[in-house]
């Protein structure tokens, strides 16, 4: 199979759930340029590793500069401007799509000039998540067998690259780093391993210029796991370490900290040493298609230098957190816990049919007290299909997409 195009539709896939077409960042992009044959879009097979998607994206990436820079539009604006400044490019690149671009600049290939890089919920140090993957085969597609899932899942080397690198392993007392064995052990393919290993090594240190990270937060995240005799159990928690790294205890054991994330990548494995990121309140498969990202993304294009200060959430404020199933079966209440500051009042909720242009099909009505920090909503629909959640509290606005089907043929 090769890629032909950017997902521009909302779509289901196995293991991440429903994911949000590009169409909007793209469009948002395309609008902040000269010309819409400035934006190249590029797809690309996320089971292949970073550093064979990267050796293609540089090409990709310095063919389309030089067009670009030869372009009739471009040679018309300078002229009237008097602006003799030659174009260099901006990647926005969301989810793995950053470690394409980090991947880059450590390949022994021509290096495309690059002003500036987004990155939209990049797993720069991985995602717990991805265990479930390998481990288990939870999150395979409905009606499909799980150890056909594992088989499938522990023959992609691109699947090996979002192993969680940070110390998230609980073994004992101590809070270790995934070795070797571990992913081994978990069934992952020795060879395969070896080489995602040797890989990070390579690429942990990648340049991005001009980086600007927007961080997914307020979701509740995996962070952290431990083994518990074959079975793999993870945590929506980390542990409290100090400056210097160090676990902190009190009484003599480790001190749980629920810093969140996106849902899939941990808030802290959203950045790298260089950039703080601007933390928004989205799932991570919604962060292509949310304002604030946006935002960001043009004003990065355009050059603007408040990010900082005028975007991203508040600090002085709990992010807009939002939790449903993933998947329910037709008339299964669907289940929508709120977590925010706001009163009910001021949080709406609608359910939209993907289906149907985005048409609302429901508006539960967010009341009560609640229940363990979060308000709970529940509702119900007839028809399968692929429907989006959409609660919004003041300037935030968080989406999830949920999968409405018959039950799962198979053994899961």
């Amino acid at each position: 199979m090769v890629p032909t195009g950017l997902l521009m539709l909302p779509e289901w896939l196995p293991g991440f759930g429903g994911m949000e077409p590009y169409k909007r960042l793209v469009e948002a992009v395309t609008r902040t340029v000269l010309h819409p044959d400035a934006v190249l879009p590029f797809a690309y097979d996320w089971r292949l590793d970073v550093e064979h998607n990267a050796r293609i994206l540089a090409r990709d990436a310095c063919a389309h500069l030089k067009r670009w820079r030869d372009h009739e539009r471009l040679s018309e604006v300078r002229s009237r401007r008097n602006d003799d400044r030659e174009p260099r490019l901006v990647f926005v690149a969301h989810s793995m799509g950053g470690l394409l671009v980090r991947a880059m600049s450590g390949l022994a290939v021509e290096q495309p000039d690059t002003r500036a890089v987004v990155t939209l919920g990049t797993p720069f140090a991985g995602s717990v998540k991805t265990i479930g993957m390998l481990a288990t085969g939870d999150g395979g597609p409905r009606g499909m067998p799980a150890d056909a899932t594992r088989q499938a899942c522990r023959s992609m080397p691109g699947l090996y690259d979002l192993l969680p690198w940070y110390r998230c392993l609980l073994r004992g007392d101590d809070v270790v780093a995934l070795g070797r064995s571990d992913v081994v052990g978990l069934g992952g393919a020795p060879q395969l391993v070896r080489e995602a290993f040797e890989r990070r090594a390579r690429t942990a240190s990648g340049e991005l210029p001009g980086h600007r990270a927007v961080v997914g937060i307020g979701q509740k995240t995996p962070q952290s796991l431990e083994f518990r005799g074959s079975d793999v159990v993870t945590h929506a928690w980390g542990y409290r370490r100090n400056s210097q790294d160090d676990l902190i205890r009190e009484s003599g054991r480790l001190v749980a900290e629920n810093l969140d994330g996106d849902g899939t990548v941990f808030q802290y494995s959203a950045r790298t040493a260089a950039t703080e990121g601007i933390p928004v309140a989205q799932h991570h498969q919604s962060l292509a298609v949310n304002r604030a990202s946006l935002h960001i993304v043009q004003k990065v294009i355009t050059g603007a230098t408040d990010l900082d200060t005028v975007l991203g959430q508040a600090l002085n404020e709990t992010p807009l957190g939002l939790e449903t199933q993933d998947e329910i079966r037709p008339n299964q209440p669907l289940e929508i816990r709120i977590r925010s500051d706001h009163t009910p009042a001021d949080i709406t909720c609608a359910v939209e049919d993907t289906a149907r242009r985005d048409a609302v099909v429901r508006r539960p009505l967010v009341r009560g007290r609640r229940d363990e920090g979060a308000f709970i909503v529940r509702t119900d629909l007839e028809v399968a299909g692929l429907y989006r959640v959409r609660v919004s509290a003041g300037n935030a606005e968080v989406t999830k997409l949920v999968l409405v089907g018959a039950d799962p043929i198979g053994d899961r």
